[in-house]
Parts: structure tokens; C-alpha cells; sequence
């Protein structure tokens, strides 16, 4: 592996690592992410739309660094949803809105407003990074939207990655059953105790 495809997987692996965290936050800890997307100073109708937009896209980000393919437009992606919540935090900061925007939850909450700001212009900046180094590189220079759409073999996952999605799924697998124990039985109301002769 060359040394620019190991700094792309490297580069890759950080913005994964990021949109997987947010990701899983959002799901084990919905309530809170709810109320604090109420808690932003947004138009009711822009707090629900982010409500039901930024979990799925933000899982739909991880999804496109899982293949060489898809890589580009990962981080291409990433680093435009991350430059709108930096602009986002600066216009809070430079006091266009009446209140200063809430911060994120989970670990990211513990930051300042500044720091937060920071963090999301690096992250951009290493997402940047990613897609000019999958735009000069041989194995994507040619991914381009025509042959995104175009048919072609189902693109193989990079090794590291399928060791990242098995895991994802054993994770999601384990948090629905820790946050919704009865929700997807076919029977939630009768237990079945076979050995004893009761509810079967």
C-alpha cells in the first residue's frame, strides 16, 4: 500500500470515527438530542426538519467511507455538512442569532462555543484533505459521477472497514435490545416459559 493510500485510510478512519459517534449518540440518546435541537435558535419547522435529517445523513456519510469508490464523495460531503455547522456556530458567535446556538451532546458538549468552532474547521480541513488526496490518486481519479451511476460490480469493502461494520451492527444490535427490551418480539405480552408449562 502506498503512503498516500495509507494517509487516505487514515484520513478516512478519522471522519468514520466521527460520523459514527454522532450517529450512535443520536440513537442511544434520542431524547436528548431532541431537546437540545429545541434548545437551538432555529424556526420550529428547521428543528424538526434537522431532527429527521441529520441522523440518517449523517449515517449515510459513514456508509460512503466503507468503499474506495464512494470515498471521494464521502469526504467531499463531510466537509461541506461540517463547514455549515461551523459557519452555523460563527454566526452565533458573532451574535446574528437572539441566543447563542446549544451545543452538541455527548462528549463534544463539554466544549466551548470556540472550541467547538475549532474542532469543526478541523475536521473539515481533514476532510478537505481526503477528497484532494482521492481526487489526485490513481485508484479515484476516475470515480466520477458517471461511473457512480453507471453499472457496474458491487464495490468491494477495504479490510479495515468490514472489521468497523460487523462490529457496527453487533453494536446497533445490542443498543435497540438495551433501549427497546420488548419493542421487536412477536410477542411482547406473553412470555413464553416453555419448561414450566406457562404462556405458550
Amino acid at each position: 500500500m502506498k503512503k498516500r493510500e495509507k494517509l487516505v485510510l487514515v484520513l478516512s478512519l478519522a471522519v468514520l470515527g466521527l460520523w459514527l459517534y454522532v450517529v450512535f449518540y443520536k440513537l442511544a440518546d434520542h431524547r436528548d438530542f431532541v431537546s437540545g435541537m429545541h434548545r437551538q435558535p432555529l424556526p420550529h419547522w428547521m428543528q424538526g426538519l434537522a431532527i429527521w435529517f441529520l441522523p440518517p445523513a449523517e449515517a449515510a456519510l459513514a456508509l460512503l467511507f466503507f468503499t474506495k469508490r464512494w470515498r471521494i464523495y464521502g469526504f467531499l460531503f463531510s466537509c461541506a455538512l461540517l463547514l455549515v455547522f461551523a459557519l452555523y456556530i460563527a454566526f452565533g458567535l458573532l451574535g446574528f442569532y437572539g441566543k447563542l446556538p446549544c451545543g452538541c451532546g455527548g462528549l463534544i458538549q463539554n466544549l466551548s462555543l470556540k472550541q467547538h468552532l475549532v474542532f469543526n474547521y478541523l475536521y473539515a480541513a481533514i476532510a478537505a484533505l481526503g477528497f484532494l488526496l482521492c481526487y489526485e490518486n490513481d485508484y479515484t481519479s476516475k470515480t466520477t459521477i458517471r461511473h457512480l451511476f453507471s453499472v457496474q460490480q458491487p464495490p468491494e469493502v477495504d479490510e479495515p472497514f468490514k472489521t468497523l461494520y460487523y462490529f457496527n451492527l453487533f453494536a446497533l444490535s445490542r443498543l435497540f435490545k438495551h433501549k427497546y427490551p420488548h419493542k421487536f418480539v412477536l410477542f411482547p405480552r406473553r412470555r413464553c416459559t416453555l419448561f414450566t408449562g406457562h404462556g405458550c
